[in-house]
């Protein structure tokens, strides 16, 4: 929905995760399975780690809206050169 709302592409979204395993099934079909299990909380101190574990680097612009992106935008203005948050 974050394309056709704002034009941001799904793969340049980050958020909160649910743990995922490979498994086989009996019938030999290889599947990805959603574990009951959270990977990580997009919230708080999660933000820049799940940036950095999504896009490998620190963005040069965040942009939030409540105290759970406060990490987010310190994270990001604390990096070299021209920064925006």
């Amino acid at each position: 929905w974050t394309e056709a709302v704002y034009g941001i592409p799904p793969e340049q979204v980050v958020g909160s995760s649910i743990k995922t395993s490979y498994a086989v099934r009996e019938d030999g079909t290889p599947v990805l399975e959603r574990l009951a299990e959270l990977n990580f909380i997009d919230d708080k101190a999660g933000k820049p780690v799940g940036i950095h574990e999504h896009i490998g680097r620190r963005p040069t612009m965040a942009f939030g809206n409540s105290d759970g992106d406060f990490q987010m935008l310190e994270w990001t203005t604390a990096g070299d050169g021209p920064r925006f948050g």
